[in-house]
């Protein structure tokens, strides 16, 4: 499922916030920039998740690389976030498979074990970033600002 997050109109001076569920098939049909985020372990999945409903953008969620590949020939999305030790292809492969089906869609992967040379590599074949987990207030502000020049709201975090 797809968690969205909805501005709903003012009241009383305030904004409040609304959260519903949107099925795969319905993905298309909110213009918020659509991000996948593909790790194997949940909690990571739903930190990430939380973090970018948070910032406006319909996420979809995959567990390994099958489900994550599936993904990736029914949606267009503007960016992916992956773990490098994602199940099935992992690493630079997967990176390698998304930049040559689907130019136009970003990549940042993420690592728990830092390999000497992956940044340089993943960036090589076309990845924004590598970040470590456990994500860090630093690697959290660096994915954002990811976020808004994919989805093209500002420069940057400092501005």
């Amino acid at each position: 499922m797809l968690r969205l997050k909805s501005r709903q109109r003012e009241s009383r001076g305030r904004s409040s916030h609304t959260f519903w569920r949107v099925s795969r098939s319905e993905v298309n049909r909110y213009r918020y920039p659509l991000i996948m985020v593909a790790d194997a372990h949940a909690r990571s999945r739903l930190l990430l998740e939380s973090l970018l409903i948070a910032h406006d953008c319909r996420v979809i969620c995959a567990e390994d690389s099958h489900e994550t590949l599936k993904d990736l020939q029914r949606f267009n999305f503007d960016l992916i976030i992956y773990d490098v030790a994602l199940p099935g292809l992992g690493g630079v492969t997967l990176l390698r498979h998304v930049k040559l089906h689907t130019r136009d869609t970003e990549v940042v992967l993420v690592t728990e074990h830092p390999e000497p040379g992956l940044t340089s590599l993943a960036m090589q074949y076309g990845a924004l970033d590598c970040l470590v987990k456990p994500l860090g207030r630093g690697a959290v502000d660096a994915l954002l600002f990811h976020v808004r020049k994919v989805v093209g709201k500002g420069p940057g975090p400092n501005t």
